[in-house]
């Protein structure tokens, strides 16, 4: 059997199995809570693509950065000292970068597919199964160079493009926690998230529910396209 483990390790097991269902070429946006995600427009629509791709979407700010982390002043901090170790960390002390958030990926199945089953056996390998495990193995894979030789097999031959998006600045946003940060994304009159740029909003937000106000607004606009779609 296996051993307890949270809502989000559990999500990449399933979404693990999941992709092999779908052909190489098809392209799948994960997330880990559906509760958390808003829609404002269909970010799968189709467009040219020359090679495979994969996005990672980077979390806001302290304390959700790799300084942060490796001083141990995040609540993430163990994880990523169990996953990582020591020396890898303290090589990275002084990059501020913001980490990758797992609660989303957007990308070809078969890339999915290779980050979530190597993101599997990293947590298996040193029994990692607490909060904040799935955010360390992601920047695992991401911070190491494992990615370099990745999809060359599975993908044929196929080149790809594996990337990681600045929070605002990609198909989806992943809201910043603070509820007075998260504020200045928000077009009341509109009532939409932008991104950062003018005129330039996401297809999809996540953490939208983090502040009432917005949650509310979101809820009553849902209504009403649902009532005026279901007349």
């Amino acid at each position: 059997p296996r051993p307890p483990r949270t809502f989000t390790i559990v999500g990449f097991e399933l979404f693990q199995m999941w992709t092999t269902i779908y052909r190489p070429s098809s392209r799948i946006l994960l997330f880990e809570n559906a509760l958390k995600v808003m829609f404002q427009k269909n970010p799968l629509q189709d467009r040219p693509c020359q090679n495979f791709e994969l996005t990672f979407y980077k979390e806001s700010p302290h304390p959700y950065n790799i300084k942060g982390i490796a001083a141990k002043r995040s609540p993430l901090s163990e994880a990523f000292y169990q996953i990582m170790g020591q020396e890898p960390l303290k090589e990275l002390e002084n990059d501020w970068d913001n980490i990758v958030s797992p609660e989303s990926m957007f990308g070809h199945s078969t890339l999915i597919h290779q980050i979530l089953t190597e993101a599997i056996r990293q947590m298996d390998e040193v029994k990692c199964y607490f909060y904040g495990c799935s955010w360390a193995v992601v920047n695992n894979i991401w911070y190491s160079s494992i990615l370099d030789d990745w999809g060359r097999y599975d993908s044929f031959g196929i080149s790809y493009n594996i990337r990681a998006r600045l929070q605002g600045q990609g198909d989806v946003h992943p809201l910043p926690r603070a509820p007075n940060t998260l504020i200045q994304f928000y077009d009341r009159e509109k009532k939409v998230f932008m991104n950062y740029g003018p005129n330039r909003f996401p297809a999809v937000v996540l953490n939208y529910n983090k502040h009432k106000e917005v949650a509310k607004d979101m809820t009553n606009k849902a209504h009403d396209l649902l009532d005026k779609y279901m007349d």
